[in-house]
């Protein structure tokens, strides 16, 4: 239910990158909509194998598509889809933090020690330090998120700007039209 829920979330987020605006406020909620997503599908992720790590089981074929089918919809957002900025700037930093690179390489190396044991079900990692792991990334993502929330607030705040002025200018010719037939 909680998925089913979620997904219908997403798709109403996904529906703000489609309202046509400036190209940096589009690039902004696009990124935005595919970190929402990400952190969502890692959520799932940390659940799904948590369950399957606690229980010491194999993984049957249909539970290796359907995590494979989350690890493919993890990896949506990419920072390169960002206009070049202040933002784009903070994100990368926070990426490349080398606490969280590392972070992002022991689940790497934990999904590949995990597929490779699925057949016999004896995993060397605990279920909780996956739980870990995963909070882990949910977090970084979710900080990468306010930041890119702050960008998209300030781009946001320009356009609406550039737009009084452009309304006023409007407003002055049009008054000045008015006038000018009147007198004319």
């Amino acid at each position: 239910y909680y998925s089913h829920l979620n997904a219908q979330i997403l798709d109403e987020i996904r529906t703000i990158t489609t309202i046509p605006s400036t190209t940096e406020i589009s690039l902004f909620t696009t990124a935005l909509a595919a970190l929402y997503q990400d952190a969502d599908f890692s959520a799932q992720e940390r659940g799904f194998i948590s369950y399957v790590l606690t229980q010491q089981r194999p993984i049957e074929t249909q539970e290796m598509q359907t995590w494979m089918e989350l690890l493919a919809s993890v990896s949506s957002f990419d920072s390169n889809m960002l206009p070049a900025g202040e933002t784009k700037g903070k994100i990368d930093q926070l990426l490349s933090l080398p606490q969280h690179e590392s972070v992002f390489q022991q689940i790497k190396e934990s999904r590949a020690i995990i597929s490779q044991n699925a057949p016999s079900g004896t995993y060397p990692i605990e279920s909780n330090l996956w739980f870990g792991m995963l909070t882990n990334q949910i977090e970084i993502l979710s900080q990468a998120n306010s930041l890119l929330q702050q960008g998209l607030n300030s781009a946001v705040s320009e356009y609406t700007k550039q737009s009084l002025w452009k309304l006023g200018a409007s407003a002055f010719i049009w008054i000045l039209s008015l006038i000018l037939l009147t007198m004319g």
